[in-house]
């Protein structure tokens, strides 16, 4: 099975399930792969590469919890991302309030919707457990994806990450019951 494209349009053809410890370490590759272009023009290199191996690890709290997606072709992971009712560190919990966690497409399946179908069963499963608003830490790169899926910034944030101040976009979007 392949993804196909006509036009600007892309067949979908991956399959989306519940992530377990297993796929640690093709989740690893996932996520390095995503932000292998990341970079913060102005900052220290040498901080800014230890936050994302911290940012790259494997969240295997999430992996294990049930409540983390990954989106599979052939065997292989295209992307990952889910969501908790417990924020990430340095934001505040509110009851009826989840957090998107640790979304990322590989670099070579970005735009293609597979994300979009990662967050779509987020959502789901947020609702069936009473979650009325999802929030998210966005980087500043991935604003336009949130935004395309109906999140509002709330402001800029900075998140402590291996002794590194990374730049973050707090948003969120109230779900239709």
């Amino acid at each position: 099975m392949k993804s196909h494209r006509w036009g600007t349009e892309w067949a979908l053809d991956w399959a989306v399930r519940l992530a377990n410890e297993a796929d640690a370490e093709r989740v690893g590759s996932v996520l390095r792969s995503a932000y292998a272009r990341f970079d913060l023009p102005g900052h220290d290199r040498d901080r800014l590469t230890d936050a994302l191996a911290a940012i790259t690890s494997p969240p295997l709290p999430l992996l294990r919890s049930g409540r983390y997606f990954v989106a599979e072709l052939d065997g292989e992971l295209l992307a990952c991302g889910g969501w908790s009712p417990d924020p990430p560190p340095s934001v505040a919990g509110r009851p009826g309030v989840g957090h998107l966690r640790h979304f990322a497409t590989r670099a070579d399946w970005a735009g293609r919707g597979v994300g979009r179908s990662l967050h779509a069963a987020s959502e789901r499963q947020a609702l069936a457990e009473g979650i009325r608003r999802l929030d998210v830490v966005s980087t500043p790169d991935a604003v336009t994806f949130y935004s395309s899926l109906g999140f509002e910034p709330l402001g800029p944030m900075d998140i402590p990450i291996a002794g590194f101040a990374m730049p973050a976009i707090y948003m969120s979007r109230r779900m239709a019951r």
